[in-house]
């Protein structure tokens, strides 16, 4: 990010514009800092040459054509240079030294789908704040027509998932026409909703099931997701899903409640049958932002890893890794960095999220981002255009700066998941997620 810009630099706006309730000019929203940022039509017209294409002095040579009475170059110049240092300096233009690139992207292997946003719990680390329907989720319709869409593109895997996606009333139609296409599916749910009857169905399906579970007991878990006693209704949905013959993992978001029931949740995953445990880091994003004091330090997490690398040989259960792992290892040689390699994050490369109301994300921590739409657009032509998607796939570790940029680890974790740090403000900073980051 560069405050002063060459003209050879090449400014880069990833955000659609949208008009003003007035009708007379564009608004933005800085989606870090939650502020929303009014332009009159030029400004507009300058966020849309910045493309990633045109130079620096291509967008000025251009207005100075188009505006031939504005007062010449070195005038609009000076606006534009102006304009853009406002706006880089809060992460909404980006600066490449070079153009990107127009290569074809190759359709998604894997699809996150938020089918509603409407949930029977209001779990306080939420990053989507899922509670009510939204007015204008996607109809059943255009989901039926949409899952066509994917499955024309080779498509491979839907994950299912909101809000609580076992509450939408078409929930089975939707999945079944996803099953006839050919496509698998995976359904992260919060158990509470999964009857004998409904878990039989997830098994016609041929459903990989993912449950939500933070604590071994209920004055932990149901501090995470209040009222309804979702601890003992959680519990059932697992044993109904477990006893139909399901292979159930258990998905635990970590946090300052519950750090210390680790190993109590280990314990109770392994009891009631379960397949794997994952841990999720704590993001403070969504409703999590109102609960920032949950999120574990990165000296807490590290132990946390450790203590998951030494269990896994005691467990019978698949026990996934954290985050930075493998720097565990510090007799690893970690290989020459190459600045041009992407960074780890596969968002907008192998996958993508779609929200309940069409939007369509690298993934779900960047709900709120006024995206590109499936609502009245085709799903390959988002895919293929939208400059939100394709601001992350050129993103590379050379954009890197702080900690993260000389740390002689980066060639092994490329920058690791941005997510912690587009919450805080971050997005290319040192990772605020990583143990090795905070100790050089």
């Amino acid at each position: 990010m560069r405050c002063e810009p060459l003209g050879t630099d090449v400014p880069y706006f990833p955000y659609p514009l949208e008009s003003s309730e007035d009708g007379l000019g564009y608004t933005i929203c800085n989606h870090l800092m939650s502020s929303h940022i009014q332009l009159d039509t030029q400004a507009a017209e300058v966020l849309r040459l910045a493309d990633g294409e045109k130079s620096l002095s291509d967008i000025i040579v251009h207005l100075d054509k188009v505006y031939p009475d504005a007062g010449g170059s070195e005038v609009i110049g000076t606006k534009v240079i102006d304009l853009l240092r406002k706006l880089s300096s809060s992460e909404l233009i980006w600066w490449r030294d070079i153009p990107l690139s127009s290569v074809p992207v190759p359709p998604p292997l894997s699809i996150f789908w938020e089918i509603t946003s409407e949930c029977n719990l209001r779990c306080l680390h939420c990053v989507v704040s899922a509670g009510e329907k939204a007015s204008t989720e996607l109809s059943t319709e255009r989901c039926l027509s949409l899952a066509e869409e994917l499955a024309s593109l080779s498509v491979q895997n839907i994950a299912f998932s909101g809000g609580e996606p076992l509450i939408h009333p078409d929930f089975l139609i939707i999945a079944e026409k996803i099953q006839k296409l050919g496509m698998s599916i995976q359904v992260a749910t919060n158990g509470t909703l999964v009857t004998p009857s409904f878990a039989r169905k997830l098994l016609d399906l041929n459903a990989q099931v993912q449950v939500s579970l933070d604590g071994s007991k209920p004055e932990i878990h149901d501090r995470f997701r209040p009222g309804q006693n979702a601890f003992r209704r959680t519990i059932t949905g697992i044993r109904n899903l477990i006893e139909t013959g399901h292979q159930v993992t258990i998905a635990s978001v970590l946090s300052t409640n519950n750090i210390h029931d680790i190993p109590a949740q280990i314990k109770l995953a392994e009891d009631i049958g379960a397949t794997s445990f994952r841990l999720i880091p704590f993001v403070p994003k969504g409703r999590g932002e109102a609960h920032r004091d949950m999120e574990v330090s990165t000296e807490e997490s590290k132990e946390v890893t450790l203590y998951l690398r030494d269990i896994r040989e005691k467990t019978r259960l698949n026990i996934a890794s954290l985050e930075f792992e493998e720097m565990l290892d510090n007799n690893i040689h970690s290989p020459q960095l190459d600045p041009n390699m992407p960074l780890k994050c596969g968002g907008a490369v192998s996958y993508a999220t779609i929200t309940p109301i069409g939007e369509v994300l690298p993934c779900h921590f960047f709900e709120g981002v006024r995206a590109d739409n499936v609502q009245s657009t085709d799903f390959h032509e988002v895919w293929c255009c939208s400059r939100f998607l394709n601001y992350f796939r050129h993103l590379r570790v050379s954009d890197l700066h702080g900690k993260c940029g000389s740390c002689n680890w980066l060639s092994t974790c490329a920058g690791s998941c941005r997510a912690v740090n587009y919450a805080k403000g971050d997005l290319f900073g040192g990772n605020h997620a990583c143990w090795m980051n905070q100790e050089i």
